[in-house]
C-alpha cells in the first residue's frame, strides 16, 4: 500500500509538508501506520514529488514540474535539497509500495503528470493483470499513447481519466473533475464486473488535480472490507511549533480556511487536526472565492437527492463574473478583499465606544449573558468581562485551540473548540464537562428551548445517526459526574452514532466499543489508553459522508446529577469500578490511573421500549477494538441511582453543534418527570450538507443549519426531518439568525401548525449578500445587498434592528422592517469575525484580537424612528439615558484629551493650543449655565478659567479647582496615540486623562447632571489653572485680582491625586511641602586637564560631593542640625487611620523595582512616603566632558519634602548653615559654595474629621459600597494651601484615579468605572451638601474687595 499527500492553499515550503513533521511522507514510507497489509511494511520502491509554480502559472503555463526516484524517500538527498528550497501552492507527494508483478521503475513512480494535470493513487484494481486489457481497450489512440505506464494500475487508471477528457490543457471546474473522477470509478468496477471479476476487492483512493482544483477519492467495492486509509485537515495555517522542530499542527485565524490537505495518515501526532474521508467519498479542495480554500464532502454514486444538493452546491459556489458597469455587485469574484462601499447618505461611525485587547489572536466568538460578556479567541482562552464597567473578570483556560463558537443558557456557557465542547458553570466559572467529538471542529452552537424529556435523575445525551435505509436512531446517556458509557452492538435496528454527525450510506460492523464522553475528566472507557483521541464505529454505522447532525445534552454534567430516558436501545452491562479523575491535554493519550471510586454508584440501564421502571445489571465486555476513526458510536443509557435525585420540571435548552461532520442538534432537553421519548432528527429523504457547517440557530420548531456549500438546512426538533432545503446564495452560508414576529406568543406549536410561528430566518452568506426566509412558507422574502465581501455575523438587535459584520471592514446596522442599511460601523485595521448584541449597543470581534462595544442610540434604530414617547423609551430600555450619559463624558474627555494643552510648549502652536483648552472649559462651563472668564495673571502665561454658577446666596458654595494643562507626551513608550482617548480593557488611555483632565470631565458632569434636573442645591465656583505643570504662573495673582468671585467659599474641592491601591476609594487629607534648591561649587577660572594639573590644586566636584555626603544618611535620616524640630507629632487619632489601610510592601516593591525598604512594616513605609520629611539628591552637573576633563564648577540638585508643621524658610536657613559648616571643613582654598533656591512649595493637612469629608465618605459608601480609606500624599500640590489661606475655606482632596494608572507618564490611564464613578461620588457629594444644615458648615468667606 502506498502513501500519499496532497496540499492546497498559501505557498508552503515542501519540506514542510514531505520531510519535516514528524509523521512526514518520508516518515511514513518506513513506518506507516495504517496500511490495510499491516503496520510497519515499507513503502520504499520509489517516491515523487509534483508541484505547481505560481511564477509560471502567471505566464499562460498551467503545467506541473514533477521530481521522482526509484530510490527510497527515506534516502535521496536530492529530494531533501529540493524540499528545503522549493515553495508551492499545490503539492502532490508519493511513496510507492510495488504490488507483486509490478516492476519498481522510474516509469511506474507517481505522481503521473499529462498536460496540465497530476494524478496519484494508492490501492490497487482487483485482478488489474486480469482486467488490464480490456482497460486499455477503452482508451482512445492519443490517451494510449500518453499512458505512463502499462504495467502499473495507477498509470492505467489515470489514462481512463484522461480518456474522458479532449483537451488537456483546459481547466475543469470542480463539479466537472468530480464527475470525471467518478466515471473513473465506474468504468473501472463495470469492466471488473463485465470481465468476470466483480468480487476482486478495489481499493481505489485517486488523487488528481488541474492546478486549480483537488479532487481526491476513497472507495472499496466490497462492503466487507474496509477502504484504505484517508484523511484530511484545513485550516488558516499549517505551521511547526519552531523553525526547528518536527512537531506541525493547523491554525485557525478565520473560519474560513486558507489551506486543506489530504493524505493518506496524518501528518502529526495531534489527531484533532485530522478527519478521516468518508467511505465511498470525495474530498473536493477548491477556491471559489478569493484565497479561501473550500472543503467539499461528495459521496460517490449518491442517490438522487443528495445527488440534486450537490449539483445546488456546485451552482452556488460557481464564480460570477463581476460585470463592469456594477463596481460593487455582491456577486464579484475578488482576489483582494474590497473597499467597503460608504454611501454618503448613511452615516458612519470609526470611533468605536470601548475596545477589549481580549486575546492576542484573532476573536471567533462572542456572547451576551446579562451584564457579562464572554469572548473566545484563536489563542484558547475565554476572557470574561463586565459590560458595565468592562473591566476583566477571569479568564477561563481550558481549550488548546482556537475557540469557533460560544453560548450560554441557565447558568452554564459551552465553548466548542477543535473536537470538544466544554461545559462551564457561571457561577464557580469551573468546567463540568467536556464532550469528545470525533470528526473535526465545531464551529457552531445554537440552543434551543426544549421539552420534559429526562427521567428523574435529571437530563440525557441524546445523538443522531443515520443508517443506509434512512432511519435514525437516539442514543440517550445519563450525563452526571461519574457516569460511564459503553457502546452496545445489541439492538439489531438501532445505529451507532457517528460521534458528532451521522451519515446516509453503508459500513461495515464492529465488535461492541466505547463511547467516549468526559465528564470532569472521567474517561468513557477505563480498559482504553486511547479513550480520549479515538472513535469508533457500530454496527452497521454508515458513513457516506455528507455533512449531519448530532444531538447531544449540553447540559449532561449539571451539578453531578444523571437521568435516564426511556428511548434507549436494550442490552448492555454493567461497569465494575469508576475511573477517577485525570490530567490530559486536549487531543493527546494518556493513561488512566486507576483508583478506588469514593462513592461507587450503582448503575441500571433503562430499556427503550418500557417506561422509567424496569432496570437490568450489565457488564462490561473486555475485548477492545480498534476502531476506524470517523465512525459510529452506539451507547446504551446508564442511570446514576447513587448520585441522582429528583430534579424540578424546569425550562431548558438544546444546544446545537456544526462542525466539518456537519451541523449537530445537541438537545439539552429540561429536567422533569416527563417520560415522553424525545423524537431525534430523522432524514429518510436527504443528506446533509457537503461541506462544513458554520452556522446554526433555532426557528422553533425548527433548526436551521447553514454550511460551506451554500445551503440552508431546516430540520423539525420534533419529527427530526429535514423539511426542506433553501438555496439561493452564491456562497457558503456562514452565519444564521432567525427572529420572530410576534414576540409575546410563546407558546410552542407542533410542526403542522408551523405556519402559526411568524420567524423569519436571516442567512449571511460569502456571495456578500444577506438573504431574509419566511419560515412559515420556506420562501425568500428579500436579498439585501450593501457589503463588498463575504458576510461572517449576524446579530438580531433589541430595537427591531439587526447587524451584520463583513471581511470588508463593517458591520452594518439594518432595520427589520424595510430592510434599509441604518448605520455603518467601519474599522479599517482588521476584518470583523463575530458580533453580538447588547440593549444598548453591539459587540465585535476582529482578526486583530480586539473586541469593540459600539453605542447605538435608540433614536437610529426603527423603535427610536418610530412614535416611541419617552416614557415608553424609558420603560423600554431603562439603561439607555445612563448609557447616553456616560457616552457624553466619554466624547467630551476625548475632546479635551485631543488638545495638547502641554503647559512647557511656550511655542505659538503650544499656546494655541493652550487658550483652545480654556475655551473648551468655557463653552463647557456655559451648557451648564455658569458665568465664565478667562484670566491671564502674568505675560506670556496660559488663561486661568473661572466660572460661577449661583442657584441661591444662601445656598452651600463649593469652589471645585483643576488644571487643564498636561505634561509632553514623546510617543516613545506609548503603546496608544497619548492625544487620542483610547477605551481599552476598562481603561482610557490618553495624556491628562488621570492627571487632570478626567476627574474635570467627571466633575463637571456630576454638575450638568444635578442642573439639567433642578437638583443642584448648592453654589458652585470653578478655576482650572494652565500653568500648573509649569511652576503655576501667573495663577496667584488671577486668583487675588479677583477675590470676589469667590465670594461665599465654604468648601474647595479638588480630584487631583491617586488612590493608595487599585481597589479601593480613598479621601485624602494631607500632603508634603516642595523646597528645591541648588548646590553649587565653583573653582578655577576653567576647565583643566586630569593629567596635566589633576593633583594640584582642590576640585569643586570633589568638595561638592563630600557636602553632598553629610546631607543624609544610609537610613534615609536627615544629617542637618534641627531639621526634625518642628515635625507635627503623631497623634492617637492620626495613628487609627493607618491601622485602616490596605497596603502590601511586596506589591508596592513589585511595582517600583525596588529591591529593599527603609522601613519594615506597611505603617513605618507609609509614614516614610507621607508625613516624615525627605531628602533626595536629583542629579549632579558639570560642564565636562570625555575622561580627562576637570570641570572648573558643578551644582547638585536637591528636593526636599517637608511636613507639616516645617517652616520651609527656616529649613532653608538650617540647610545653608549646615552646608557651609561642611564646606568649611574642607578648607578648600579658591573654591566656592553657594546654596540657590528654585522652588518653595507649602504641605497641606485638612482636618478627615469635619463635616464635608464625613459628607464625603458616606458619599463614597453610597457610590463603591465601602468605607473609602484615609491617605496622605508625599507629593506637592502648592496651590491647594494658597487656595485655603486666600479664600479662607477648607479643602477636600476626591481622588478617582487608581495607584497604578501612570499619572503624568507613558501610558497614563483612568479606569472607565472610576472615570464614571468619580462622577457618581460627586453628584452624591454635592446632593448631600445641598440638603445639609447650614448650621452644621463653617461661615462663609466675605470678599474684602480686590487685592
Amino acid at each position: 500500500m502506498c502513501r500519499l499527500m496532497v496540499y492546497l492553499g498559501t505557498d508552503q515550503k515542501i519540506a514542510d509538508l514531505v520531510t519535516k513533521p514528524s509523521r512526514s511522507l518520508t516518515r511514513q514510507s518506513y513506518d506507516a501506520k495504517e496500511r490495510l497489509t499491516g503496520h510497519g511494511y515499507l513503502n520504499g520502491d520509489g517516491f515523487g514529488i509534483g508541484w505547481y509554480s505560481s511564477e509560471t502559472a502567471g505566464m499562460d503555463d498551467p503545467t506541473p514540474c514533477v521530481f521522482s526516484s526509484t530510490q527510497p524517500a527515506w534516502n535521496n538527498r536530492n529530494l531533501e535539497r529540493l524540499a528545503s528550497k522549493v515553495v508551492s501552492p499545490l503539492i502532490f507527494a508519493h511513496v510507492r509500495a510495488a504490488y507483486p508483478g509490478i516492476p519498481v521503475s522510474d516509469s511506474n513512480c507517481q505522481p503521473f503528470v499529462c498536460g496540465r494535470y497530476l494524478w496519484m493513487h494508492n490501492g490497487g484494481i482487483g485482478a488489474f493483470h486480469l482486467v488490464r486489457r480490456a482497460l486499455l481497450n477503452t482508451l482512445r489512440d492519443d490517451i494510449y499513447q500518453q499512458c505512463p505506464s502499462f504495467e502499473s494500475d495507477s498509470a492505467v487508471s489515470f489514462a481512463l481519466f484522461l480518456n474522458q477528457i479532449d483537451d488537456l490543457m483546459a481547466e475543469k471546474r470542480p463539479e466537472e473533475l468530480v464527475a470525471l473522477m467518478e466515471s473513473t470509478i465506474n468504468t473501472i468496477i463495470r469492466i471488473g464486473r463485465e470481465e468476470g471479476h466483480g468480487d476482486e476487492l478495489n481499493l481505489l483512493n485517486f488523487v488528481v488535480s488541474d492546478g486549480k482544483t483537488v479532487v481526491a477519492s476513497r472507495y472499496t467495492n466490497l462492503e466487507s472490507e474496509a477502504p484504505a486509509s484517508l484523511y484530511y485537515a484545513s485550516g488558516s495555517q499549517w505551521v511547526g511549533a519552531d523553525s526547528n522542530s518536527n512537531q506541525y499542527f493547523v491554525k485557525h485565524s478565520d473560519r474560513r480556511g486558507l489551506l486543506g490537505i489530504v493524505a493518506s495518515e496524518p501528518l502529526t501526532e495531534e489527531n484533532s487536526d485530522w478527519i478521516q474521508v468518508p467511505r465511498n467519498n470525495m474530498v473536493v479542495l477548491t477556491r471559489f472565492k478569493s484565497a479561501f480554500v473550500d472543503v467539499l464532502l461528495c459521496p460517490i454514486n449518491p442517490p438522487a437527492p443528495i445527488a440534486k444538493d450537490i449539483s445546488r452546491c456546485f451552482k452556488a459556489l460557481a464564480p460570477t463574473p463581476a460585470p463592469q458597469q456594477h463596481l460593487y455587485n455582491p456577486r464579484f469574484r475578488r482576489e483582494v478583499a474590497p473597499e467597503p462601499l460608504l454611501p454618503a447618505e448613511i452615516p458612519v461611525s470609526v470611533q468605536p465606544r470601548h475596545s477589549l485587547a481580549a486575546h492576542s489572536k484573532a476573536v471567533m466568538a462572542i456572547a451576551i449573558d446579562g451584564d457579562r460578556i464572554f469572548t473566545g479567541g484563536q489563542d484558547g482562552l475565554i476572557k470574561l468581562y463586565d459590560l458595565r464597567n468592562f473591566n476583566h473578570i477571569k479568564t477561563l483556560a481550558g481549550h488548546s485551540q482556537t475557540i469557533f463558537a460560544i453560548s450560554t443558557h441557565n447558568g452554564r456557557l459551552y465553548s466548542s473548540s477543535t473536537r470538544v465542547v466544554k461545559c462551564w458553570d457561571l457561577h464557580s466559572y469551573q468546567l463540568i464537562s467536556t464532550l469528545r467529538h470525533s470528526d473535526g471542529d465545531v464551529f457552531a452552537l445554537a440552543l434551543a428551548q426544549g421539552r420534559a424529556v429526562a427521567g428523574p435523575a435529571g437530563t440525557s445525551i441524546i445523538r443522531c445517526s443515520r443508517m443506509s435505509n434512512g432511519t435514525c436512531a437516539a442514543v440517550l446517556a445519563a450525563g452526571g459526574r461519574e457516569t460511564l458509557l459503553q457502546k452496545s452492538s445489541s439492538s439489531p435496528t438501532l445505529p451507532a452514532l457517528g460521534n458528532g454527525h451521522f451519515r446516509a450510506g453503508n459500513g461495515r460492523s464492529k465488535e461492541p466499543g466505547r463511547l467516549h464522553i468526559e465528564g470532569n475528566g472521567y474517561s468513557s472507557d477505563p480498559e482504553d489508553p486511547l479513550s480520549r483521541a479515538s472513535s469508533v464505529d457500530g454496527d452497521g454505522a454508515a458513513s457516506d459522508g455528507m455533512y449531519c447532525s448530532v444531538v447531544w445534552d449540553a447540559e449532561m454534567a449539571n451539578n453531578g446529577g444523571s437521568s435516564a430516558h426511556p428511548n434507549v436501545p436494550p442490552g448492555g452491562h454493567a461497569f465494575p469500578a469508576m475511573v477517577p479523575p485525570e490530567v490530559a491535554l486536549p487531543g493527546i493519550p494518556t493513561p488512566h490511573v486507576r483508583h478506588p471510586p469514593l462513592h461507587p454508584p450503582t448503575l441500571t440501564r433503562v430499556d427503550s421500549t418500557q417506561p422509567l421502571s424496569s432496570s437490568v445489571p450489565i457488564s462490561i465486555p473486555r475485548k477492545r477494538t480498534l476502531p476506524e476513526a470517523g465512525g459510529g458510536l452506539h451507547s446504551s443509557l446508564l442511570k446514576d441511582e447513587a448520585h441522582g435525585g429528583e430534579l424540578e420540571t424546569q425550562q431548558s435548552t438544546a444546544s446545537m453543534l456544526g462542525s466539518p461532520a456537519g451541523s449537530a442538534y445537541w438537545g439539552v432537553p429540561a429536567a422533569s418527570k416527563a417520560t415522553e421519548p424525545t423524537l431525534v432528527l430523522t432524514d429518510t429523504e436527504r443528506g446533509g450538507h457537503c461541506s462544513r457547517v458554520y452556522a446554526l440557530t433555532m426557528c422553533d420548531p425548527f433548526l436551521c443549519s447553514g454550511a460551506g456549500d451554500g445551503l440552508v438546512k431546516v430540520w423539525c426538533l420534533e419529527s427530526g426531518n429535514c423539511e426542506t432545503t433553501l438555496h439561493g446564495h452564491k456562497g457558503g452560508v456562514m452565519a444564521l439568525a432567525a427572529v420572530r414576529d410576534s414576540p409575546d406568543r410563546q407558546d410552542r406549536v407542533s410542526c403542522d401548525d408551523a405556519s402559526k410561528l411568524e420567524w423569519r430566518l436571516l442567512s449571511g452568506s460569502r456571495d456578500n449578500t444577506i438573504r431574509v426566509w419566511d419560515m412559515s412558507t420556506k420562501c425568500p422574502i428579500t436579498t439585501i445587498t450593501g457589503h463588498t465581501d463575504d458576510v461572517l455575523g449576524l446579530a438580531i438587535g433589541y430595537r427591531e434592528e439587526f447587524y451584520s459584520a463583513s471581511s470588508d471592514h463593517t458591520v452594518r446596522m439594518w432595520s427589520l422592517e424595510t430592510y434599509e442599511c441604518l448605520r455603518i460601523f467601519l474599522n479599517q485595521d482588521a476584518i470583523f469575525l463575530s458580533v453580538a448584541c447588547t440593549h444598548d449597543g453591539v459587540l465585535t470581534g476582529s482578526s486583530d484580537g480586539l473586541v469593540r462595544f459600539w453605542e447605538v442610540d435608540t433614536a437610529d434604530t426603527p423603535v427610536g424612528k418610530g412614535a416611541l414617547s419617552p416614557q415608553t423609551r424609558k420603560k423600554t430600555f431603562p439603561r439607555e439615558e445612563s448609557r447616553k450619559q456616560q457616552s457624553e463624558m466619554e466624547e467630551l474627555l476625548r475632546t479635551f484629551v485631543s488638545i495638547r494643552t502641554v503647559s512647557v510648549d511656550r511655542s505659538r502652536a503650544g499656546q494655541d493650543q493652550a487658550w483652545k483648552g480654556a475655551n473648551f472649559l468655557k463653552g463647557l462651563l456655559e451648557t451648564i449655565g455658569a458665568e465664565v472668564k478667562l484670566v491671564v495673571g502674568q505675560e506670556n502665561t496660559n488663561p486661568v478659567v473661572m466660572g460661577r454658577l449661583i442657584q441661591d446666596p444662601n445656598a452651600v458654595t463649593v469652589t471645585i479647582s483643576g488644571h487643564y494643562d498636561v505634561n509632553a507626551a514623546p510617543e516613545d513608550g506609548w503603546t496608544t496615540d497619548p492625544w487620542e482617548l483610547a477605551a481599552i480593557d476598562g481603561f482610557l488611555y490618553g495624556r491628562g486623562v488621570s492627571d487632570c483632565k478626567g476627574p474635570i470631565i467627571a466633575t463637571l458632569s456630576a454638575v450638568r447632571e444635578l442642573a439639567s434636573k433642578g437638583d443642584l442645591k448648592v453654589n458652585v465656583i470653578f478655576v482650572f489653572d494652565g500653568m500648573n505643570e509649569n511652576g503655576c504662573q501667573g495663577f496667584r495673582e488671577a486668583v487675588q485680582s479677583n477675590l470676589e468671585w469667590f465670594e461665599g467659599t465654604q468648601l474647595i474641592l479638588t480630584s487631583n491625586t491617586a488612590w493608595l491601591s487599585d481597589n479601593h476609594p480613598c479621601l485624602t487629607y494631607g500632603m508634603r511641602g516642595l523646597i528645591c534648591l541648588v548646590l553649587e561649587v565653583t573653582g578655577p577660572e576653567k576647565n583643566l586637564h586630569s593629567g596635566s594639573d589633576g593633583g594640584s590644586f582642590t576640585e569643586p566636584m570633589n568638595n561638592l560631593v563630600a557636602v553632598l555626603s553629610n546631607l543624609v544618611d544610609s537610613n534615609n535620616m536627615i544629617l542637618v542640625p534641627g531639621f526634625y524640630d518642628d515635625v507635627k507629632p503623631l497623634d492617637r487619632e492620626e495613628e487609627a487611620l493607618y491601622e485602616g489601610l490596605t497596603f502590601k510592601l511586596s506589591e508596592y516593591k513589585a511595582a517600583s523595582g525596588l529591591k529593599d525598604l527603609t522601613g519594615s512594616t506597611s505603617r513605618e513605609v507609609l509614614m516614610n512616603r507621607w508625613r516624615n520629611p525627605s531628602l533626595s539628591i536629583l542629579g549632579v552637573e558639570s560642564g565636562a566632558v570625555g575622561w580627562s576633563t576637570i570641570p572648573k564648577g558643578c551644582s547638585a540638585r536637591i528636593c526636599i519634602r517637608h511636613v507639616p508643621n516645617q517652616d520651609p524658610e527656616r529649613l532653608i536657613e538650617k540647610i545653608r548653615a549646615h552646608a557651609a559648616h561642611e564646606f568649611a571643613k574642607l578648607r578648600a582654598r579658591g573654591n566656592r559654595l553657594e546654596v540657590k533656591v528654585q522652588h518653595v512649595g507649602d504641605w497641606w493637612l485638612a482636618d478627615p474629621t469635619n463635616v464635608f469629608y464625613r459628607t464625603a465618605e458616606q458619599a463614597i459608601g453610597r457610590q463603591w459600597g465601602v468605607r473609602p480609606m484615609y491617605v496622605r500624599e508625599g507629593g506637592t500640590m502648592p496651590v491647594v494651601p494658597f487656595l485655603e489661606k486666600a479664600l479662607e475655606a477648607p479643602a477636600l482632596h476626591l481622588p478617582i484615579s487608581q495607584a497604578s494608572d501612570h499619572t503624568a507618564l507613558q501610558n497614563e490611564r483612568l479606569r472607565w468605572i472610576n472615570f464614571m464613578k468619580g462622577k457618581d461620588v460627586v453628584k452624591d457629594f454635592m446632593d448631600a451638601l445641598g440638603h445639609m444644615d447650614p448650621s452644621q458648615l463653617p461661615e462663609r468667606r466675605r470678599s474684602s474687595g480686590s487685592h
